[in-house]
């Protein structure tokens, strides 16, 4: 009875699970991601204007190379349809997000100097001191930029005479906030004279040379001559002396018409020179300064044809073979009239910046 009860009490003891080998583990639910925070850390454009109004427009170099221009003048004509204010007025200018004493202060920069320009709208112009009406263009320079460029440029045309000759020489070096850059520049123009064209005297011209002889008052030169004539005559050509000395020789003397082409410009000469320098570099630890200085110097030459005079001639002198006192219109020959303009115009801008305080 005993060992009954022990194999029933065995026999009620429930089996234990056995698992096979090759049984897969049971999976556990994975841990809930971690709720951390994402942290993203931005820098702003060096130079950039920092306002809450979106640009109008922004160039990177990429775009500005794609341009294909040469000198800052050359960026703002084609930038014109963006800079140009509401009102039709030129844009104010910046750069590096700053004032400067005026578009001298960048002009000598080559483009390529050029890293972005931004073009802001009206509203923004308050902020730098400007009407608020005027659109604002900020030109950002690269932080490290050094070039030496040559430019030479010629040009003629198809007529002869006006060709035109360019040289220019740019030396610029920024290194962070210093910045300083320089710019030599030669412009010559050459003269178009009248010969050059197809343009010819005035026949009815009373100046001519050796000259022509009229009347007082452009009536009849000599009463003899006009009965010789068998008309009026009021205007002769002096022939080429001796033959001047003979009244017959007045009767049929044509005008004197004298080409006056080789002496007179349609177009004069012009030569330019311009000196442009700027020097930008901190001033201590809250100030900044920069300098700039340019120089231009014009000459203009034209030619107005020769020297022309009237002479009165006494009746019965020898000198002509005329009883009355006529009148002779020449020109004097080898004393060409010229006319120089000369212009000298210098520029200073200085710009002084900081901060006080806050």
């Amino acid at each position: 009875m005993v060992a009954l009860a022990l194999t029933l009490a065995a026999g009620s003891r429930p089996a234990a699970a056995q698992t096979s080998p090759d049984a897969p583990p049971s999976a556990e639910p994975a841990p809930p991601p971690p709720h951390d925070d994402i942290l993203v850390t931005g820098k702003r454009v060096a130079g950039s204007v920092i306002s809450s109004v979106p640009p109008i427009a922004v160039l990177d170099s990429a775009a500005l190379r794609s341009l294909g221009v040469t000198s800052m003048a050359d960026v703002m004509k084609r930038l014109q349809g963006a800079s140009t204010s509401a009102n039709g007025g030129d844009p104010a200018i910046l750069l590096n997000g700053r004032r400067v004493s005026g578009f001298e202060d960048l002009q000598s920069l080559p483009p390529e100097a050029i890293d972005r320009v931004e073009i802001l709208p009206e509203q923004e112009a308050a902020r730098f001191g400007f009407p608020p009406t005027m659109r604002v263009m900020n030109f950002i320079t690269k932080k490290h930029f050094r070039s030496l460029t040559l430019q030479q440029l010629a040009g003629t045309t198809t007529e002869g005479g006006g060709a035109t000759e360019y040289a220019e020489l740019d030396a610029t070096r920024i290194e962070g906030p210093r910045r300083a850059s320089l710019a030599l520049s030669y412009f010559r123009w050459n003269p178009v004279l009248q010969s050059q064209r197809d343009i010819r005297p005035d026949p009815d011209a009373l100046f001519a040379f050796p000259g022509n002889v009229g009347g007082i008052d452009r009536g009849s030169i000599d009463p003899a001559l006009d009965a010789l004539a068998g008309r009026p005559v009021t205007i002769a050509g002096i022939p080429q002396d001796p033959a001047r000395r003979s009244l017959s020789n007045y009767v049929d003397s044509p005008r004197a018409v004298t080409d006056l082409g080789p002496f007179r410009t349609l177009q004069g000469s012009t030569d330019t020179i311009r000196l442009d320098g700027t020097l930008a570099s901190p001033i201590g630890k809250k100030l900044d300064g920069s300098l700039n200085l340019s120089l231009q110097a014009d000459r203009n030459v034209s030619l107005n044809g020769l020297a022309a005079g009237i002479l009165r001639v006494p009746g019965g002198s020898g000198v002509l073979p005329f009883t009355d006192p006529t009148l002779v219109y020449r020109y004097f020959p080898g004393i060409v009239l010229r006319q120089q303009n000369t212009s000298l115009a210098a520029h200073a801008g200085v710009t002084l910046q900081g901060g006080l305080k806050r």
